[in-house]
């Protein structure tokens, strides 16, 4: 079982890899894209972390893995991977012209089948530790980040990532109600990821260290 989840690992993480740097090489190619601005969509920045997690998870050996370090770390890298898969089923489904993500296979790995893998692997294989709920706060820093940087950065370049942050839309209070709708989104995430593991704290040897 243990070999299984690590080469089920490394598979979607080579995947997510190669779907990344095809949509990078696109978008240069075809779309005349800016390389600062395709690291500046959330999507890119949270599967380039689900993508480090997977191969860097694949590689360590079962105690380093199951650190609590690095399972802080991934709980927070599935709640974002969550997220990213969250907002484009509600609001960006139908819009891959806009976002750019017009390679249908990329926008399936991308999309969907990275968040359902990050969920599934952390149901299947559990930190053995207990996570606070108190870390959801933590959690919440990089997105806020996000946010601030590409409200800063908007104007400079006049441009934005996705419609839901770009005040030329709506103005600034449809970002202010995008920002608030994406926040509760990401607590839920991490409520999930948080209390998945309190759930299962009647089984604390997962599957992968059976």
């Amino acid at each position: 079982m243990k070999n299984l989840f690590r080469g089920s690992r490394f598979i979607l993480g080579i995947l997510g890899l190669i779907a990344i740097i095809v949509q990078m090489t696109h978008g240069l190619r075809y779309n005349d894209m800016i390389l600062s601005n395709f690291f500046s969509y959330f999507t890119i920045q949270s599967n380039i972390l689900i993508v480090a997690m997977l191969l860097t998870g694949a590689m360590f050996s079962t105690k380093q893995f199951y650190s609590r370090q690095f399972q802080l770390v991934r709980g927070a890298v599935t709640t974002y991977i969550m997220t990213t898969g969250i907002v484009y089923f509600l609001f960006l489904r139908g819009m891959e012209a806009e976002l750019q993500t017009t390679i249908p296979w990329v926008n399936f790995v991308l999309h969907i089948l990275l968040p359902l893998y990050a969920l599934f692997d952390w149901l299947a294989a559990p930190s053995l530790n207990q996570i606070s709920f108190r870390r959801v706060w933590l959690w919440i820093l990089y997105p806020l980040t996000y946010l601030i940087y590409t409200l800063v950065r908007g104007p400079l370049v006049d441009w934005y990532p996705y419609p839901f942050l770009d005040p030329r839309l709506g103005g600034y209070g449809q970002v202010l109600i995008s920002s608030l709708v994406i926040t509760v989104l990401i607590l839920l995430c991490s409520l999930i990821v948080v209390g998945s593991r309190k759930l299962r704290s009647s089984s604390p040897v997962p599957a992968e260290v059976e």
